[in-house]
């Protein structure tokens, strides 16, 4: 859909982190994706200019949203952001 598909062999989810410890880790660069951080974590995030964030929101009876470490290997290919983001209904 947005030309050549990126080259990806695999994802991988860790699950049952508490959000202290996926705000700690996006920022150590050890996930490149995270989300259900706490509204304070999310703006010091977003404002780090070295971890280069993004967000993907997706408004629904809840509001979920990922957060994108753009340095990382795979988020660093905007294909793979757009991908993820399209897949949770993301403007």
């Amino acid at each position: 859909y947005w030309g050549t598909p990126a080259l990806l062999d695999s994802l991988e989810f860790h699950c049952g982190i508490n959000s202290a410890d996926a705000a700690a880790g996006f920022r150590s660069g050890r996930f490149d994706i995270a989300g259900n951080l706490p509204p304070r974590d999310l703006e010091q995030i977003l404002l780090d200019r070295r971890l280069k964030a993004g967000l993907a929101e997706s408004i629904r009876k809840s509001i979920y949203f990922l957060v994108f470490h753009q340095n990382g290997p795979l988020s660093a290919d905007p294909r793979i952001r757009q991908a993820t983001s399209s897949c949770c209904g993301a403007r």
